[in-house]
């Protein structure tokens, strides 16, 4: 896109702003993964320590700073995921699994994007 797709407005809002307010219903605390050197506004970020690796590389970072954490993952550049996915998901969660996915009818496969890891998931992603 050549752009900054976390700057992007589809609801009035960056969409960064915007999955932060759509989340936090849901959570208990929102974080936000930033780029090395990228700075926000919002006072819980996580800056990726794998570059290169795109957004698998921001969940590994994610764990290496909260190991025992479960995280719900949407990517920014899915601006019509909102509270009934979410919803959706949460009800679909199984913590017996590695982790619970949407998987869209347009798709052959579950999202990894708009997913919950789970935090045994992190031994397999290293």
């Amino acid at each position: 896109m050549g752009v900054d797709k976390s700057l992007i407005s589809y609801h009035n809002l960056p969409q960064w702003q915007h999955l932060v307010q759509v989340l936090k219903p849901y959570v208990k605390r929102v974080y936000v993964s930033v780029r090395p050197g990228q700075n926000i506004n919002y006072p819980y970020t996580i800056e990726d320590k794998e570059p290169g690796l795109g957004p698998f590389g921001a969940i590994l970072t994610a764990f290496e700073r909260y190991p025992d954490e479960a995280f719900l993952v949407l990517a920014v550049d899915m601006p019509h995921v909102g509270k009934t996915c979410i919803e959706h998901l949460l009800k679909k969660r199984n913590t017996r699994f590695l982790a619970t996915a949407l998987q869209s009818k347009a798709k052959d496969y579950p999202e990894p994007l708009a997913c919950i890891w789970e935090p045994e998931t992190r031994v397999y992603l290293q």
